[in-house]
């Protein structure tokens, strides 16, 4: 039987809107080798995401954050960032925010040095309103041996077939993001992904995690 994956405790996230007066750590230098958002509204959506992975570092990490993969959708721009991890060191600190135009939205960390990797994590959030629909988002995490991501729902929704985010050999892990439409118009309050499964280019299944409805954005 492939690995599965383990539920570990929901990623704390922020909200960049309303604008709040807190302690936002630094996020030190951030390495962009996929390039960024433009303008000031980009540069604070990365500013955002890299700063979420240096709370999970404990301050600004060494060697410094890399924003790993970014890109735009359904009026929405995801990131994701992650901190190369020290050798021999379990577990990844890693972040992703979605924002919209104007930069207001949400990010978060994920992981950390005391919580080991599994073979595949995915968290998501709905409500993503565009072009009079509602859409629903996934993101998440796979082992290496994976090169495609099959991503199940409930409702009706088509199968959604995802290629991993190649993170390079500083990462233990590859990375994936992708949008869905939710089957009804009106507003929904539940995450429709049931199963995640990842397969190798044999066609063999590597990962799989599950994952139930419910009110709030869901994770496996």
């Amino acid at each position: 039987l492939a690995p599965s994956a383990t539920t570990r405790p929901s990623a704390t996230t922020r909200s960049t809107s309303p604008p709040a007066v807190s302690i936002v750590p630094d996020p030190g230098k951030v390495l962009r080798p996929v390039g960024s958002p433009p303008g000031k509204v980009g540069e604070q959506m990365v500013r955002d995401v890299a700063s979420a992975v240096a709370e999970c570092r404990g301050g600004p990490p060494d060697p410094p954050t890399v924003l790993v993969a970014w890109d735009k959708g359904h009026g929405q721009t995801w990131l994701i960032a992650a901190a190369p991890p020290q050798p021999g060191e379990e577990g990844l600190c890693w972040a992703n925010g979605l924002f919209n135009a104007g930069g207001a939205g949400g990010y978060g960390k994920e992981g950390g040095p005391g919580f080991p990797l599994t073979p595949l994590r995915a968290s998501g959030t709905q409500n993503i309103r565009s072009g009079g629909q509602y859409w629903g988002q996934i993101i998440g995490y796979v082992t290496k041996r994976a090169t495609r991501i099959q991503v199940l729902f409930r409702g009706g929704i088509p199968p959604l077939e995802l290629v991993p985010i190649q993170a390079g050999d500083r990462f233990p892990v590859n990375f994936f993001a992708g949008f869905y439409r939710q089957p009804n118009e009106d507003k929904n309050l539940e995450w429709f992904v049931t199963r995640v499964i990842a397969y190798d280019s044999a066609g063999n299944k590597v990962a799989e995690c599950q994952a139930g409805p419910g009110p709030d954005p869901g994770h496996c």
